[in-house]
């Protein structure tokens, strides 16, 4: 899983609007938007760690979905997938949600 994260995108894109935003209001001195720059680029340099530490929680719950014994228990760990996946890799999130409307029609 080597993409880029959207929810590292979302963030930087929301910081960068916050930032203008109070700059140009005059609700944030030079000293501060220094700070929350300096802050902002140490966590953007640990977004692969985030990246990782996701990526560890998606394989997880996808050795346990091999390991479910009920539909249920199915359900309950896509539901989880797609929430990891929502914001990360939309198309797999879809994925997870198709399955799960699958597995319902099964329960009934």
């Amino acid at each position: 899983m080597k993409k880029h994260s959207v929810l590292a995108n979302i963030i930087i894109l929301t910081s960068l609007c916050l930032l203008l935003a109070c700059t140009h209001h005059g609700d944030v001195d030079e000293n501060d938007l220094d700070r929350m720059m300096a802050r902002l680029e140490n966590e953007l340099g640990h977004s692969n760690e985030y990246d990782s530490l996701k990526c560890e929680r998606i394989n997880d719950l996808k050795r346990q979905l091999t390991q479910a014994n009920t539909i249920t228990d199915s359900i309950h760990l896509n539901n989880q997938l797609i929430h990891e996946y929502e914001s990360y890799i939309s198309d797999s999130s879809m994925r997870y949600i198709t399955e799960n409307q699958d597995l319902a029609k099964k329960k009934q």
